[in-house]
């Protein structure tokens, strides 16, 4: 009886364990991104890299052939390949041509580059980096041209420097013709057996004051460049440096004012901006910036997230002084999806492109998804509008297909009788007002729009019709 209380026993036992093993998440393959989860597959259904594992159970859509300008312009997992057209290409990340197409891409804990094999980013190690002595470490940029911040540089043993140098995916890379210089206040030194970048101990600070704000780049703030913050000391060596740089390279900057009111402060013995401390998105790639109050007065900082994290009071998206004077009567939805209330104008002055006309909404946003080509339509305060379907999602309405033409909406009638600059216009008149506007001849929003406009029609006893196209047809009993 024992042993058949025992058999029992573990055939429970055993249908507890497949039942759990039915039950158990099964173990998603490793990954390091999507191109790993696809093998020679780029677009489509795909299965997405989350948190280093491929995600079978999060299957996502990746459009084919989409054309892009930047990496913002891509859905997640993919980035920006520029074409020798100069238009671009999203493409997944860790696919590639070239070992080119790897850079950017997060390498491993160690010090190492890409190479492209069978289509495929893949990441190694340099040759051991390991030294004895300071005098056998060299500083060197981290990316494959010159840097000018101390983050952009790593430390290199003497031994490596050629491998570091001849990097695959730096091969073919054009750099601008400027003399490269170390940064200040870093240099390299042999650490526990290894070359690694240290602070110099003359840049360590102990207040504010001892700190400045400078530009971080030769475009400056004014024109979409860097900002950083240095020692006070180290200011006027600094600026001669960063003139004497600028003074032979022709940069590409941004046309956009990204400068911020955050002031350089004194942060763990570091001058640095107030704020980048923070674990927040990369400036340069998240340009999103809000107006917040600080003791009263009204400042830019760079994004939601630092201003979040300073714990300041947000007034609005967009910088500060790209609101002044305005009526907040145009909104558009900016290419970051945030609505700018005062028009493209101010999105623009925000460093952002125009997305749409109108509010930001996700019903809205389906409207770029339409497998067809653009309905454009004069909008009913006659201003044109790219595509029906965004004055539709507005709960707006509209006179007629296609653009407005020149002089549509312009007063005419009253007392004076004015009347319309073309013969392809007619005045609207409102018969209580004794005065109108004029709108495309025989275009309607509603059957007594075609009344108001002293339309010819057949000579019979009928009614006017506003047809789905919005235009007026005389129908007779």
């Amino acid at each position: 009886m024992k042993s058949a209380g025992l058999l029992v026993m573990l055939f429970v036992a055993s249908l507890t364990i497949s039942a759990c093993a039915k039950y158990r998440p099964a173990q998603q393959p490793k990954c390091a991104s999507m191109a790993d989860c696809n093998p020679k597959k780029t677009c489509g259904e795909m299965i997405p890299c989350k948190d280093g594992q491929c995600r079978e159970d999060k299957l996502v859509t990746i459009p084919c052939d989409e054309a892009c300008t930047n990496d913002e312009d891509c859905p997640d997992g993919m980035h920006c390949k520029l074409l020798p057209t100069d238009e671009g290409l999203c493409v997944i990340d860790g696919i590639c041509d070239s070992s080119g197409d790897c850079r950017g891409l997060e390498k491993g804990d160690c010090l190492g580059s890409f190479e492209c094999v069978d289509g495929k980013c893949n990441s190694y190690c340099l040759s051991d980096d390991s030294c004895q002595e300071d005098s056998e470490c060299i500083l060197m940029d981290k990316g494959c041209c010159c840097g000018s911040d101390p983050s952009d540089f790593v430390a290199v043993s003497e031994a490596r420097r050629r491998d570091w140098n001849n990097r695959p995916e730096c091969i073919g890379v054009a750099c601008p013709m400027t003399p490269c210089t170390e940064p200040h206040g870093i240099e390299a030194v042999c650490k526990d057996g290894y070359c690694q970048v240290e602070s110099l101990q003359e840049d360590v600070c102990t207040s504010d004051a001892q700190c400045t704000k400078v530009p971080g780049d030769c475009c400056g703030c004014s024109y979409g460049g860097l900002e950083k913050a240095i020692m006070l000391s180290k200011k006027d060596e600094y600026l001669s440096d960063l003139e004497q740089k600028c003074s032979v390279i022709d940069p590409a900057c941004y046309d956009f004012n990204a400068c911020t009111g955050r002031s350089a402060v004194c942060h763990e013995s570091q001058c640095v901006l107030d704020g980048q401390w923070c674990d927040c998105p990369d400036r340069m790639e998240n340009w999103d910036p809000v107006c917040v109050n600080t003791h009263g007065d009204w400042f830019t900082y760079p994004s939601l997230c630092v201003a979040q994290c300073l714990g300041l009071d947000v007034g609005y998206h967009g910088r500060c002084q790209c609101q002044m004077g305005c009526f907040m009567s145009d909104p558009v939805c900016a290419s970051n999806s945030q609505t700018y209330y005062c028009g493209q104008e101010e999105a623009e002055c925000n460093g952002q492109s125009l997305k749409y006309r109108g509010e930001c909404s996700a019903r809205c946003d389906q409207c770029l998804e339409l497998d067809r080509m653009p309905i454009p339509v004069c909008g009913e305060d006659f201003s044109d509008w790219s595509d029906v379907c965004f004055v539709q999602c507005h709960e707006k309405n509209w006179w007629h297909l296609g653009n407005c033409l020149e002089g549509e909406g312009r007063e005419c009638g009253t007392v004076m009788g004015t009347l319309c600059p073309s013969d392809a216009l007619s005045c609207r008149v409102d018969q209580d007002e004794g005065m109108g506007h004029c709108v495309k001849s025989g275009s309607c929003i509603v059957p007594g729009d075609c009344a108001a406009q002293n339309l010819p029609h057949d000579e019979c006893v009928g009614d006017w019709e506003c047809t789905t196209e919005h235009e007026c047809r005389w129908n007779c009993d």
